[in-house]
C-alpha cells in the first residue's frame, strides 16, 4: 500500500532508560538525533507525557524514555526540548498534488512546513494521456523521489485513479473525458468491473468514483473491487443512496455533501431523479443539481433517520472524509476579506486564476442557494456522527479552491472542533485514525518506538487549544530536523507577488 518503506534491515531492541545500552545493541547503527526533555502528545491516550527523550536513526524512533535518565553518545544532533511538545505528523486523507517535478515543488514543501507529512493523494492518475494531466507511473516516480529526500514533501501513503464520471455527466455543458481505454467513459458493468482490473494491474490503491456513475457500473465495479482487493471511495455518485454505498463497500466518502442529503426526506426522491437522467429516461433538469435541493435538504432533516444512517455507516466501518474547508469556500465565497487570504502569496499563478473563477462561480450561485446554512448543517452532522462512532478522518481537498496546501489542516481541523470534536479526537482524526485506515498503525500517527520519524515540534499544548497545532517550532520528518528557520526560508522561497 502506498510508498512507505516498511523495513531498515535491523531490529530494535526493547528501550531501557539509558539510550546507551540501546545504541550498543543497534548492530552499529548510530543515533543521528535527539530530541530532549520534550513533552510527548499521546494521541492514542489522550496524555501529555512530560521529559521525554526521543532517539532516531535511519529515519526511525528508535526509543522514547525519560529525559531525566537518557545518556546520550557523543556526535549526534541535539534538539533542546525542554518546555515544547511533540506530535505526529499530520495525515491529510484527501490531497491533491501535480505530478510534474516543477509544479509538485511549489506545493509539496507547503505541507510540510506545516508539520503534514503524509497524505492521500486523490488524483494520482488520468483516463485522458496527456501531458497536461497527472499520470500514474510519474506520480509513483514523485513518491520515490521523495522518498529518497531528492523532494522535500510529504509521504504519499495512497494513490487513486482518475475520477470515474459516467458517460454523461451531473454538470451541464460538460462532456466525458477523452480515453484511449474502451471501458471509458464506463457504460456497462463489464466496463465497471475493467476499471477496478486497471487499478489492479497499475498497483493504484483505489478507485475514485465521482457524481456520475451509473448504478450498473457502479456496484460491478465494487464487486469486481472487493475480489480483486482494491479499494474504491471518493464522491458519492448522485445516483447511489448513502446506506447502499456503506453496504456496497465503498470505504469513504468525501466531503460534506453526501451525509446531508441521505439524512432529509428528499434524498430517495433526489436519487431517483438523477437515476432516470442518467439513464436517459428524463431531459436535463435541475433535478440533478444538488445545490438547486439545498434548501429542501435543510427543511426535510430528519433526526431519527439521521441516527438510522450513522449507525449503519458506523457498523459497515465507512469513513467519512468531510473536508468542511470546501463547504466553507461555498459559504465564503463572496467574502473579499476571505477571498483576499494573505497564504495566496504561496500559490502559483495558474492555482490563483483557476481559484478566482471557481470562487466567482459560487458567489453568484449563492445568491439562490443557501451555502450558509448548509456549511453549517454539515458541521453539525459531523459532530453527531462523531458521536454515533463513526470514523471521521481529516482531509482538505488541498489544491482545490481556497484549500491551502499544508496550511489547510489546521483549518480543518479547526472545523472539526466547531463541528464538537475535542482538540484530541481532532488530532486523533489526522493521526491514529488514519493510520488505522491504512493499517499503518506502527509507522505513522504515533510517537513510539519504531515508528517513522516523522513529528512535529510545538511551542503550545494542542490539547488545551486546537489552534496550537499551529505553533510549530520544527519539523522532523524521514528523520531530518527543520527548525523553525528552516521552514521559514522554505516558506520564503515559494512567496510570489500576488496580483493586484
Amino acid at each position: 500500500m502506498g510508498f512507505a518503506r516498511n523495513g531498515l534491515g535491523w531490529s530494535i531492541v526493547c528501550v531501557l532508560p539509558v539510550f546507551l545500552v540501546v545504541v550498543e545493541n543497534l548492530d552499529a547503527q548510530q543515533p543521528a538525533l535527539a530530541i530532549t526533555n520534550v513533552n510527548v502528545i499521546d494521541v492514542a491516550a489522550g496524555v501529555v507525557q512530560p521529559d521525554r527523550t526521543i532517539l532516531i536513526a535511519e529515519g526511525r524512533i528508535i526509543g522514547v524514555a525519560s529525559g531525566s535518565n537518557a545518556a546520550l553518545p557523543d556526535g549526534i544532533e541535539r534538539v533542546q526540548g525542554a518546555g515544547l511538545y511533540v506530535m505526529p505528523g499530520l495525515l491529510d486523507m484527501h490531497a491533491h498534488v501535480p505530478s510534474f517535478v516543477g509544479l509538485a515543488r511549489r506545493v509539496l514543501p507547503l505541507f510540510v512546513a506545516n508539520g503534514v507529512t503524509g497524505i492521500r493523494e486523490m488524483s494520482s492518475d488520468s483516463w485522458r494521456k496527456s501531458p497536461l494531466s497527472n499520470q500514474i507511473e510519474a506520480m509513483k516516480s514523485l513518491a520515490t523521489r521523495i522518498e529518497d529526500g531528492e523532494l522535500i514533501g510529504p509521504r504519499i501513503l495512497q494513490t487513486s485513479t482518475g475520477a470515474v464520471h459516467g458517460p454523461v455527466r451531473i454538470r451541464p455543458n460538460t462532456s466525458p473525458q477523452k480515453s484511449a481505454h474502451p471501458f471509458y467513459p464506463p457504460k456497462t458493468e463489464a466496463d465497471g468491473r475493467s476499471i477496478a482490473r486497471y487499478a489492479k494491474e497499475h498497483g493504484i490503491d483505489f478507485v475514485k468514483v465521482y457524481e456520475s456513475v451509473p448504478r450498473n457500473v457502479y456496484f460491478a465495479l465494487l464487486d469486481e473491487a472487493r475480489k480483486l482487493g482494491v479499494e474504491v471511495n471518493g464522491h458519492l455518485p448522485k445516483a447511489i443512496g448513502l446506506l447502499e454505498a456503506s453496504a456496497a463497500g465503498q470505504r469513504t466518502v468525501e466531503h460534506a455533501r453526501a451525509l446531508p442529503l441521505a439524512c432529509s426526506a428528499v434524498a430517495e426522491e433526489y436519487r431517483q431523479a438523477v437515476d432516470a437522467f442518467l439513464a436517459g429516461q428524463t431531459p436535463w433538469s435541475d433535478a440533478a443539481r444538488l445545490h438547486s435541493h439545498l434548501s429542501d435538504v435543510l427543511a426535510t432533516y430528519d433526526g431519527d433517520l439521521a441516527q438510522t444512517v450513522l449507525h449503519t455507516l458506523k457498523k459497515n466501518e465507512t469513513y467519512l472524509v468531510p473536508t468542511h474547508i470546501t463547504r466553507r469556500m461555498d459559504a465564503m465565497a463572496a467574502d473579499s476579506d476571505y477571498r483576499d487570504d494573505p497564504r495566496l502569496s504561496y500559490m502559483h499563478g495558474i492555482l490563483r486564476a483557476n481559484w478566482k473563477k471557481d470562487a466567482d462561480r459560487m458567489a453568484e450561485l449563492g445568491k439562490t442557494a443557501p451555502f450558509v446554512e448548509f456549511y453549517k448543517h454539515g458541521l453539525r452532522l459531523t459532530g453527531l456522527a462523531h458521536k454515533a462512532g463513526v470514523k471521521i478522518m481529516m482531509g482538505t481537498d488541498a489544491t482545490d479552491t481556497y484549500c491551502f496546501p499544508g496550511f489547510g489542516a489546521h483549518d480543518e481541523l479547526g472545523e472539526l472542533v466547531k463541528a464538537g470534536l475535542s482538540p484530541l479526537d481532532a488530532l486523533r482524526s489526522a493521526t491514529i485514525v488514519p493510520a488505522e485506515y491504512l493499517g499503518m498503525q506502527a509507522n505513522v500517527g504515533t510517537v513510539t518506538k519504531g515508528a517513522f520519524a516523522d513529528l512535529v515540534i510545538l511551542e503550545k499544548n494542542p490539547l488545551e487549544d486546537i489552534a496550537h497545532t499551529q505553533a510549530i517550532r520544527a519539523v522532523v520528518i524521514r528523520g531530518k530536523h527543520l527548525d523553525r528557520a528552516a521552514l521559514d526560508e522554505m516558506l520564503e522561497s515559494l512567496e510570489s507577488k500576488r496580483p493586484k
